[in-house]
């Protein structure tokens, strides 16, 4: 496939964004809008003259009454998704994996918040899409450890799950006290040393 110009990709990128603004000004816009306007509780009566404006709450009462089933029906059981082994050495993979995508999904990502979001808009509007996706970015965590002995300064290196030590600083200890003891001429390095030293 030959490379786009620029002009050609800004044209290309135009015309989604045109047909993007022409299908959120389709019909589906106006059953939307009167769907928000029901639930709200406003009707397609007029008032008559000098009198009460008509009120009803029946689209959202009837709303209100279905979610529960159907969130019931996803969150009843504690597992909402179950791996099945495929030969017998396989079971102990499984009931890991539904373990582990069951938390993810229910504590990590608020599944029932998720649910509960997806169904009452699907309920509301016709449609409830939801944009699910997976970042392959890890997360770190740093730590300021202080006091460590070189032992266990070693022990905390040779743990798998370290990656870098960011900032090593070496000091001595009083052995009575306990406090650290300013080493005569360190303050005066650190001053005139230069950043890549540390």
């Amino acid at each position: 496939m030959a490379r786009m110009s620029e002009t050609e990709l800004v044209g290309l990128v135009n015309s989604r964004i045109a047909d993007c603004r022409q299908f959120d000004r389709s019909s589906l816009t106006n059953q939307r809008e009167w769907a928000i306007r029901f639930y709200d509780g406003e009707v397609d009566i007029a008032p008559q003259p000098f009198r009460s404006q008509v009120v009803s709450a029946d689209l959202a009462d009837v709303l209100e009454w279905v979610l529960p089933g159907l969130l019931r029906v996803f969150t009843a059981s504690d597992r909402i998704v179950v791996y099945e082994p495929q030969k017998m050495s396989d079971e102990q993979y499984a009931t890991q994996a539904t373990d582990g995508i069951n938390y993810i999904f229910q504590v990590e990502c608020e599944g029932y918040a998720i649910l509960y979001s997806l169904f009452h808009n699907s309920l509301l509007h016709g449609n409830g899409p939801y944009k699910i996706w997976w970042e392959g970015m890890p997360e770190y965590k740093t730590d300021t450890l202080r006091g460590l002995n070189e032992m266990e300064l070693n022990a905390v290196i040779s743990q798998p799950d370290i990656d870098d030590i960011l900032e090593f600083r070496s000091y001595l200890v009083d052995a009575v006290t306990g406090d650290e003891i300013d080493m005569p001429g360190q303050n005066e390095k650190k001053e005139n040393a230069s950043p890549d030293a540390y």
